[in-house]
C-alpha cells in the first residue's frame, strides 16, 4: 500500500554484494578484508594477508619450488603424526641404529664395469669345475646313457604285413579273420601270430625270433605301432611277447631275473596307472589295479601258466572288475572275487582269455610303461625274492661304474 514503509528483503543483499565484488575481481586479498570486522578476526586476517602477499601470487605466475618446499615442510611439522608412520614402526626403531651409521669405506669399493656384485671373486670356489668341465661331463653322461638304452632298442625297419602276391580278396579275408574275437588259437599259431612274427626282434639271443608262438619274443614296438598297414593295425600281439618287451626295455637284468628259475617270486610294477607283472613259480598275473588299502581292484586281470618248455597259456581273464583282498602278509592273489558276466562269458574260457591277453598286450606296448625317463613322477621297479631294484637308480649306478 501507498505510504506503508517497505522492509528490506534478502533479495537486495546478493545484488549489492555482486555489485561490490565486481570491482575487485582478480584481487583475493581485498576480498579477505571484508570477511569480518571484529578485532581478533581482523588480526588473523591481517596475518593471512601478509602470508599470501609474501610469495607475490598472481594468476599469471606459477608457484615456485621454494613455496612448494615450504608447504611440504609445514605439513611435516605437525605434532600429530600419522598412525601409519608412528615412531614404534619406524625403520630406525625396528632395525636398529646401524641404519644411520655411515657405510664402511671398504664395502663401497669401485666395481669393475660389466660385472655383477653377485659374481664370485677369483679366490672364491677355487676348486669348482668350470663351465667347460661341466659341459663335458654332462655330454659324456648323456652319450653313455643313450648308448646303453640303444643296446636294448627294438627298432626294426617296417616289414611287409603279408605276401605281396596276395589278392585283394585274400587281404580282405585276412582282415576279417583278425577282427574276429574268437579266431585266436590258444594252442598254436593263428593269423595274429603270422603277422606279428614279422616284428620280432632278432638282436636278443636269449629270446630268438625263431621260437614258435606262445614262447616269449621281443617285439619291435616302434615299427609295429607306427605301421600304417591296414592288416598290421588289426593284428594283436600275445601277452607273453608284450611282457618280454616291457621287462627287456626296462632293463635287461629285469628280464633275466624274470626268466631265472631260481627266483620263486618276481614282481614288476609301476606307479601312476598301477601296472603289475607278477610271476610266482610257473604262474604269471598281469593287470592294472587300484590300491584301496584292504583290497586291490583290477580292471585288467589275466592269469597265465608257463609249461616246462616255456609255452604260455592264458587260463583266466576278468569279465568284470576283479577284487583281491589284502592281508597282513600282502595281496592274496589266490582269492579272487569277481561278478559274473551279463553276457554269459566264463573267465576260464581259453579263447576269451587269449583275446583279453592280446588286448592287454596292446595296452602295454602302446602305453610304454618302461619309459621312466619321460614320466619321472612314476616309479618303475622290480622285485626278485624280496630284493627291490628301482630302474632309474640301477641305470645311474651302471653309468657311474662305466665312467670309472
Amino acid at each position: 500500500m501507498e505510504g506503508t514503509p517497505t522492509q528490506a528483503s534478502d533479495t537486495n543483499f546478493p545484488s549489492a554484494s555482486r555489485t561490490k565484488s565486481a570491482g575487485n575481481i582478480g584481487s583475493p586479498i581485498s576480498n579477505l578484508q571484508h570477511l569480518s570486522r571484529t578485532p581478533t578476526k581482523q588480526r588473523k586476517q591481517a596475518h593471512l594477508v601478509a602470508h599470501l602477499q609474501a610469495p607475490e601470487l598472481s594468476p599469471r605466475k606459477t608457484i615456485g619450488k621454494s613455496a612448494t618446499r615450504n608447504y611440504k615442510s609445514s605439513l611435516t611439522s605437525f605434532a600429530c603424526p600419522s598412525p601409519l608412520r608412528s615412531v614404534e614402526h619406524s625403520p630406525t626403531k625396528q632395525m636398529g641404529s646401524w641404519l644411520s651409521k655411515p657405510l664402511d669405506p671398504a664395502s663401497s669399493e669401485a666395481v669393475e664395469p660389466n660385472t655383477s656384485m653377485w659374481d664370485a671373486d677369483d679366490e672364491e670356489f677355487d676348486r669348482w669345475p668350470g663351465p667347460e668341465t661341466l659341459d663335458r661331463v654332462g655330454e659324456d653322461y648323456t652319450t653313455r646313457g643313450r648308448q646303453m638304452r640303444g643296446l636294448r632298442s627294438t627298432s626294426n625297419s617296417t616289414p611287409a604285413a603279408c605276401d605281396t602276391n596276395s589278392t585283394l580278396q585274400q587281404l580282405e579275408d585276412l582282415r576279417h579273420e583278425l577282427l574276429d574275437k574268437r579266431s585266436g588259437n590258444p594252442y598254436g599259431m593263428d593269423a595274429h601270430d603270422t603277422v606279428m612274427s614279422r616284428f620280432f626282434a632278432t638282436d636278443v639271443p636269449d629270446l630268438p625270433a625263431s621260437n614258435p608262438p606262445r614262447h616269449m619274443h621281443i617285439i619291435a614296438h616302434d615299427a609295429y605301432l607306427d605301421s600304417a598297414d591296414a592288416i598290421v593295425r588289426c593284428a594283436m600281439p600275445r601277452l607273453c611277447d608284450a611282457v618280454a618287451t616291457v621287462l627287456y626295455l626296462t632293463n635287461p637284468k629285469c628280464l633275466i631275473e624274470f626268466l631265472d628259475p631260481n627266483v620263486e617270486v618276481f614282481e614288476w610294477r609301476r606307479s601312476g596307472n598301477r601296472i603289475m607283472i607278477r610271476r610266482e613259480g610257473n604262474q604269471v598275473i598281469v593287470g592294472t589295479y587300484a590300491n584301496f588299502g584292504t583290497n586291490y581292484a583290477w580292471t585288467y586281470f589275466v592269469r597265465s601258466d608257463i609249461s616246462d618248455k616255456g609255452l604260455w597259456t592264458e587260463t583266466y581273464a576278468s569279465v568284470s572288475v576283479v577284487v583281491t583282498p589284502v592281508s597282513r602278509h600282502g595281496v592274496m592273489f589266490d582269492q579272487i572275487e569277481s561278478e559274473l558276466s551279463s553276457l554269459g562269458i566264463e573267465p576260464t574260457d581259453l579263447k576269451y582269455a587269449l583275446f583279453m591277453g592280446r588286448d592287454l598286450a596292446y595296452f602295454l606296448l602302446s602305453r610304454e610303461p618302461w619309459r621312466y625317463h619321460v614320466f619321472r613322477k612314476w616309479i618303475v621297479e622290480w622285485e626278485a625274492d624280496g630284493v627291490v631294484t628301482e630302474a632309474v637308480e640301477y641305470e645311474r649306478e651302471m653309468l657311474r661304474q662305466a665312467g670309472g
